[in-house]
């Protein structure tokens, strides 16, 4: 195996790992949101989708993507970007998972955040947040340092 792809996969499962942990932020805040609070599940899916990005953006900023050369304000706006289309996502997929494919609500939850982590978040986290585009033909062109 390349030393670029056991980089590339290390990568992966430290950004998977935040996004457990971010995960783990989410669905407290939705509980809390849904059961203690007594709100609609759609508001809990909103805020927590809501805490959970930004505990993910500030894990992956200082452990997954850590040594990464873009600026931070453009991390911080490329992030909010990619951000507002996982919090939509979210919230339509859990939507609709529990109201046209019947699933239970937290069955729902679970099975929307699963799929935008891994086809919505890794992909533009790893190819558009941390990518520093100041540097296309120098030897941080995937965004990290060494």
């Amino acid at each position: 195996m390349s030393l670029s792809l056991k980089k590339e996969i290390f990568t992966f499962c430290k950004a998977q790992g935040s996004a457990v942990f971010a995960t783990g932020c989410d669905y407290a805040m939705r509980l809390f949101i849904d059961k203690v609070l007594d709100h609609n599940y759609l508001m809990a899916t909103f805020f927590g989708a809501l805490t959970g990005g930004m505990v993910n953006c500030i894990v992956n900023y200082n452990f997954a993507f850590r040594g990464n050369t873009a600026r931070k304000i453009d991390v911080v706006l490329r992030y909010f970007l990619m951000w507002a289309g996982s919090i939509a996502l979210n919230t339509a997929g859990t939507a609709f998972f529990k109201e046209i494919v019947g699933l239970r609500v937290y069955t729902a939850m679970l099975l929307t955040s699963f799929l935008v982590a891994l086809f919505w978040n890794y992909m533009l986290q790893r190819s558009f947040v941390y990518h520093d585009f100041r540097h296309i033909d120098g030897d941080n062109a995937e965004g990290e340092g060494d």
